[in-house]
């Protein structure tokens, strides 16, 4: 365990990571300070990078990767985990990445061929991708679950000009669960998001081992976006993407973005229910430009109309303002839930829609 007394801040003179480890397991990482004005990092690392490891730890840390840095190059991420397993990303603070490639690439976390992850707790401001589960390869489906959950991601855009692009959560290629072993993505709050909160974002839509599949979303709130959840790309045949017990507010474009073949939109691909919608510009829109209510979408595809159905209602937030997103008492979220991977009760139980399942979050 390496942990830092007091305020300590990590500089280098040269580029690359900093600290991390490499084919070393059970390492800890605690409490340091990394700003990458004077510790540059280099394309495909971070300051922070796990690489071929199991059991490690990056907690309490703080790190700013000085958004210009280094000619913004290509994939450069606060923390980089690659090739990886088991590896527990709590408790830090990640700010101002981004890139001059791909917006996504700017990640504030981005993985390659690494499961079993638990990020938890984290806040991420000021970037252009926030958690990035990029590429493979696999050799086989995921069989280990990763958990994404307590997270605050807060403006999605590049602080010197206001560029509103990237989102907070992408799932690509790095993404193919199974259904035995799935991504549980819960109780975070996304806000003012860029381009999208949340985005599955299919590889090639035929190969199951390089495509994002079995991605649970659930009770996360999502407020301030062009899209709540936007999918792109041929979703894959079984996908098992899930969608509950969520609150999309005050989008521009739509709360649920379908990018692909409106027959492509069957449950077996993508399900979602018990959701909470309010101030969103549509409910929903396909490929192919058409928008749907929530009538329209429940009618058209038999979504989010199980027994709570989906809303279009005023959630209610104590101080959405100041960041509190727990319900008022009278708030209609507080019953369409239903709990899913024990979460918040037993499976079935009625619970909130949202973040705040128990109010004591």
């Amino acid at each position: 365990t390496f942990k830092a007394n007091g305020i300590v801040n990590l500089t280098q003179t040269g580029s690359g990571a900093i600290i991390g480890s490499y084919r070393r397991n059970y390492i800890v990482w605690d409490g340091f300070t990394i700003n990458e004005a004077t510790a540059m990092s280099n394309p495909d690392t971070g300051p922070v990078t796990i690489f071929e490891c199991t059991g490690c730890v990056l907690q309490n840390l703080n790190i700013n990767g000085n958004g210009d840095a280094n000619g913004r190059m290509d994939n450069h991420n606060g923390i980089r985990i690659e090739s990886s397993s088991n590896i527990t990303v709590r408790n830090n603070r990640i700010q101002n990445v981004y890139t001059d490639h791909n917006v996504y690439n700017g990640a504030c976390i981005m993985t390659y061929s690494s499961q079993g992850l638990t990020i938890e707790n984290n806040y991420f401001f000021f970037f252009w991708s926030g958690v990035f589960i990029k590429g493979g390869p696999f050799s086989s489906q995921i069989t280990s679950t990763s958990v994404v959950r307590y997270n605050l991601f807060e403006n999605v855009y590049e602080n010197r000009g206001g560029d509103l692009s990237g989102g907070c959560i992408a799932l690509h290629a790095g993404a193919p669960y199974s259904s035995s072993a799935p991504i549980l993505i819960y109780q975070n709050v996304m806000k003012n998001c860029g381009w999208a909160g949340i985005r599955i974002w299919a590889f090639d839509g035929t190969n199951p081992l390089n495509n994002p599949t079995n991605s649970k979303f659930f009770n996360n709130v999502i407020d301030g976006a062009q899209n709540g959840i936007w999918i792109t790309g041929t979703l894959l045949t079984n996908a098992g993407h899930q969608f509950w017990n969520n609150i999309i507010t005050n989008t521009t474009v739509d709360a649920i973005a379908f990018g692909t073949s409106p027959t492509e939109n069957v449950k077996s691909r993508f399900d979602s229910e018990h959701n909470l919608f309010y101030s969103n510009n549509s409910i929903a829109q396909d490929a192919q430009g058409t928008r749907y209510t929530l009538a329209t979408w429940k009618s058209t595809f038999g979504q989010d109309q199980a027994v709570s159905e989906s809303l279009n209602s005023n959630p209610l937030f104590i101080n959405s303002g100041a960041n509190n997103y727990m319900l008022q008492s009278s708030s209609p979220a507080r019953t369409i839930g239903r709990s899913i991977y024990g979460v918040g009760g037993t499976n079935g139980s009625v619970i909130p829609a949202g973040a705040y399942i128990t109010g004591n979050e």
